[in-house]
Parts: structure tokens; sequence; C-alpha cells
């Protein structure tokens, strides 16, 4: 009798969490199509940072619910983004990855050629 009123209760406060969050998003969807409206169409810059923050973010959405969302770039923008951070990112593995080994070996050239 315990675990299923534990449950019962457990159920109403995630429904009233859910209604609760889904109330928080509507709010916040409806303030960035305000904000975009009053910013109007011409073109935003944003730092490396802010297009980072958006691709990151951008990436967890499918494609058509971030059409329906982002108003300050395109999808197809965000999503490019993302992309490009990633091969960034990749990039800079790969070359420190190669640093290390000729670092190592410099190293090891430099100990043979001076025993002292």
């Amino acid at each position: 009798m315990k675990a299923a009123s534990l449950h019962l209760l457990v159920l109403l406060v995630s429904g009233w969490l859910t209604r609760n969050q889904q109330a928080a998003l509507e709010y916040l969807i409806a303030e960035n199509k305000v904000l975009c409206e009053q910013l109007g169409p011409k073109r935003s810059r944003f730092t490396a940072r802010e297009r980072r923050l958006l691709a990151e973010k951008g990436k967890a959405l499918d494609r058509k619910r971030l059409g329906e969302l982002a108003c300050l770039a395109p999808p197809y923008t965000i999503l490019r983004w993302f992309r490009e951070f990633v091969a960034k990112k990749k990039r800079r593995r790969m070359r420190a990855a190669g640093t290390r080994a000729e670092t190592r070996e410099l190293v090891v050239r430099m100990a043979r050629e001076n025993p002292g």
C-alpha cells in the first residue's frame, strides 16, 4: 500500500515539474521571437564563444526543431559551425600528438649527442 502511494506521489510531482518546465520553455521561445523581431533582418556578428555555444546547443536538436527555434542564424549555419568546431578540435589534437613525438625524438637525439 505504501509503495503504491509513493509511486503516485512521484508521478504527480514529475508531472508538475514537466508542466512547469514546458511553461518556462514556451516563455523563453516567445521571448526569443520578440527579441529577434526587434533585432530585425540585419546580420548579427557572433564571437567564437557565442558561435560555439549556439552550435553545441543547436546540435542537440534535430534540424526541423532548430529551424522552428533559431532566428539569430539559419539552422544550416549553426550546424556548419558545429562541424567546423569538431574539425578544428580534431586538427588541434592531431597537431599536438605530432608535436609530442617530434619533441621526444629531439630530446633523445640531444641526449645521445651530448652524453655529459
